[in-house]
């Protein structure tokens, strides 16, 4: 999704360009594994190229860093974060979705606590902080937010919008 001058009455304007996007979760009975990612897509809200997914797979595009995957959700605060210099992202990049998957066949029943949060990093001054655990409890794969250009001015949109297939799928919603 890419946020629409006037249509996004909910849009944050983020000013900072320096940004921490953080996943953190508690796991039930089994050790249940949430990833987070961004997928970077063109001026037309579309996937160009696998290489435009950010992942603990692939840690590093410009201008984004994913830190690595944390396989158990153990631990206080993020588990998993991407770490975001705005002025650094290529201009090609006109919208960064923010992806959060579950390991096999689970779904966020099994999990507590998944939350998403935005932030800048120099102050830690949070813009939204998001509990999607009962919000998408019956899915696999979330869309939690989008961050999208207008010129020099990125906004910030919760999304919450819950999706049902696997990655190559999820790709080819937005257009690979």
């Amino acid at each position: 999704m890419i946020l629409q001058k006037g249509k996004n009455a909910n849009a944050v304007v983020i000013k900072e360009k320096a940004l921490s996007a953080g996943l953190g979760w508690d796991t039930g009975k089994s050790s249940e594994d949430l990833d987070l990612l961004a997928l970077c897509l063109n001026d037309e809200g579309k996937l160009e190229s696998l290489k435009n997914v950010v992942d603990c797979d692939n840690l590093d595009i410009e201008g984004i860093h994913h830190t690595g995957d944390n396989k158990t959700g153990a631990g206080e605060f993020d588990d998993e974060m991407l770490i975001i210099n705005l002025e650094k992202v290529s201009e090609s990049i006109q919208g960064i979705l923010f992806i959060v998957t579950i390991e096999g066949n689970d779904t966020f029943k099994q999990v507590s606590n998944a939350e998403f949060n935005l932030a800048e990093t120099t102050f830690g001054k949070e813009y939204v902080r998001v509990n999607f655990t009962n919000t998408c409890a019956d899915e696999s794969t979330v869309i939690v937010g989008s961050l999208s250009r207008d010129g020099d001015v990125w906004s910030y949109i919760s999304v919450l919008e819950g999706f049902k297939g696997d990655f190559k799928a999820l790709c080819s919603k937005y257009g690979y």
